[in-house]
């Protein structure tokens, strides 16, 4: 392969699962968000996430099913993630 570092990257792996998935991730990731300075900066990066993912998983591989949080996480269990009351 002639960029081996991709398959650390699920949009660039996903196309090539064959058994059906659902995918819960993250579009903001604490590895790789270093400030909450840029808010325009921050849209951006979640909706790329967005964009890749979907076209991976969704519009390039139909089989799969996909979820994105706006939670920033990062291996962490699934099961710490709780809604709150509102109200901020």
């Amino acid at each position: 392969a002639e960029a081996p570092w991709r398959c650390l990257f699920l949009e660039h792996v996903l196309p090539f699962v064959r058994v059906p998935s659902f995918v819960a991730q993250s579009r903001f990731d604490s590895s790789n968000v270093r400030s909450l300075d840029s808010p325009p900066g921050l849209r951006a990066l979640g909706e790329g996430v967005a964009w890749r993912m979907d076209l991976a998983a969704v519009k390039n591989a139909p089989r799969h099913g996909l979820f994105l949080d706006d939670c920033f996480h990062h291996c962490r269990n699934w099961g710490q993630i709780r809604a709150g009351e509102g109200g901020g």
